[in-house]
Order: C-alpha cells, then structure tokens, then sequence
C-alpha cells in the first residue's frame, strides 16, 4: 500500500477545498484492474491505485505525490469521478526520471 497526499476538494459533490493536506491510504493496482473502469485513457506511463469506496483523489490534489514505501513514485494526474473509489490514476515518474534529474539535478 502506499499513500497519496492533496489539498484537493473534499467530495465530489463540493466545491470546498480542503485547507488541510489530506493523505489517503492506496493499494497499486493491476493495469487489467484499471483498464476496466477507464478503458483506454490508461498509458503505460500510468498506474492506478484504488482507494476506499467513497474516497479518492479529486480537483486540487492534481501534482501531488503518491509514496510508497518512503518514495515518491507517483504524481496524482485525474480521476473520474472523483472521489468516488473509482480507481485514482497516477503518472508513473519512472517513466519521466530523464526530464527530473535533468531540471532538478541528482538530489539524495
């Protein structure tokens, strides 16, 4: 399991955002998982993680981390509907580690 954190709406059915960071337990899951429910919106530089029904990422937790096992491995890119339990989905930053290390320079 890892966590994602966001400062994002708190239902989807709200327009309030959050003014404390939020973190919310999820379990990655398998690509076949989440081709299921976004069919094929889903690329090989994403993954998915499923949260608890009637929780997930929403408008606002965009560019935030999703850690797993003390790393960063993700960053929350969308999920409809949100905050729902429909499966969040997450760029992989493996894919993207190039372009990081590039800007940002080989940080410990």
């Amino acid at each position: 399991r890892g966590q994602v954190a966001g400062w994002g709406r708190l239902s989807a059915h709200s327009q309030l955002m959050s003014r404390f960071l939020y973190k919310l337990p999820e379990t990655i899951l398998h690509p076949s998982d989440c081709q299921k429910y976004h069919r094929d919106m889903i690329y090989e530089h994403n993954f998915c993680g499923g949260p608890s029904q009637g929780t997930g990422t929403c408008q606002g937790d965009s560019g935030g981390p999703f850690v797993y096992n003390d790393k960063v491995i993700g960053i929350v890119s969308w999920n409809i509907p949100c905050a729902t339990g429909a499966p969040d989905v997450f760029t992989n930053i493996i894919h993207h580690l190039d372009f990081i290390t590039y800007y940002v320079g080989n940080l410990p």
